[in-house]
């Protein structure tokens, strides 16, 4: 039973990835304005999966207080880190990266 219900949700994964393979395909306009954005939301899903992978580990070995800490202080290193690299790379003032990217 348990095989079945494998099987068939694999096989509609998999349908449903090719429809939209297929659609992206068959529309131009569609594929270059979603590529950055289904592109962005793949490493996403990726990166929060191991992270989320990874605290089970991290709580064997430290406190969920230094681990909190730990994940704070590394989401405000990458937000100052966009930040600065938004402004370093555009540094005049009327820069349209500046104004957008946050």
């Amino acid at each position: 039973m348990l095989l079945s219900y494998v099987l068939i949700f694999s096989l509609l994964g998999s349908v449903g990835a090719l429809t939209g393979a297929g659609a992206l395909v068959a529309f131009p306009k569609l594929h270059n304005r979603l590529k950055t954005i289904l592109l962005a939301y793949a490493v996403g899903t990726l990166l929060g999966a191991t992270f989320i992978g990874l605290l089970p580990e991290a709580m064997a070995d430290h406190s969920p207080r230094q681990i909190g800490l730990i994940m704070l202080g590394g989401a405000v290193r990458l937000f100052s880190a966009r930040k600065f690299s938004a402004t370093a790379a555009c540094p005049r003032a009327r820069c349209g990266a500046t104004r957008t990217s946050g």
